[in-house]
Order: C-alpha cells, then structure tokens, then sequence
C-alpha cells in the first residue's frame, strides 16, 4: 500500500498552530509518522493546512472516522488526501 494511501490533509487550522503541535494532536489516533504545517513564502506565517501522514491503515481510518476534531477552540476539516506531480496535494474530493 502506497504511503500517500495513509495520509489526511487537515484545513481550518489556526494561525499558531506548528507542525509539531499538529503531530501531537494526531499521535492521539496511532502512529504519526510526518505532520507538516506548510509556510507562506511571502508573508512567513503558517498556511491554514497541513498534512498528517500515519504509519498503518488502522491509524489513518481511526482519525477519518472520527466526526469532530478541534484544535484550539476551532473545528478542524479532516480529509483523506492524495498527492499528484509528486509536488502539490489536494483532499480526495479536490479541494486546496
């Protein structure tokens, strides 16, 4: 099974949250094996995504099952994500 296969794409997050924050919050559903926060090369502050890729299947469906996520008082947007030109990703149902 692919690796891309085990990995979400998670919006609505706010401003101050790191990569290592989102990592944390996401260790809670299994084995986290990379949680990035991307940049926004101009304004250097944290873009409202992220990627969360997991170790096994079981991990990665225990956090799509889930209904509600909430990361600092906000409601995250979790999805399944694929990856595409081995640069740019989307969620399954091709959103940013």
């Amino acid at each position: 099974m692919s690796s891309n296969r085990l990995r979400i794409m998670v919006s609505n997050l706010p401003w101050t949250v790191s990569s290592k924050q989102l990592r944390t919050y996401f260790s809670q559903f299994g084995r986290v094996r990379v949680a990035t926060v991307p940049f926004d090369k101009k304004t250097g502050f944290p873009q409202p995504y992220g990627f969360v890729q997991f170790q096994n299947e079981i991990d990665h469906m225990a956090v799509l099952s889930q209904e509600n996520h909430i990361l600092e008082n906000r409601k995250l947007i979790v999805k399944r994500s694929i990856e595409y030109n081995n640069r740019n990703s989307v969620s399954q149902d091709g959103d940013m």
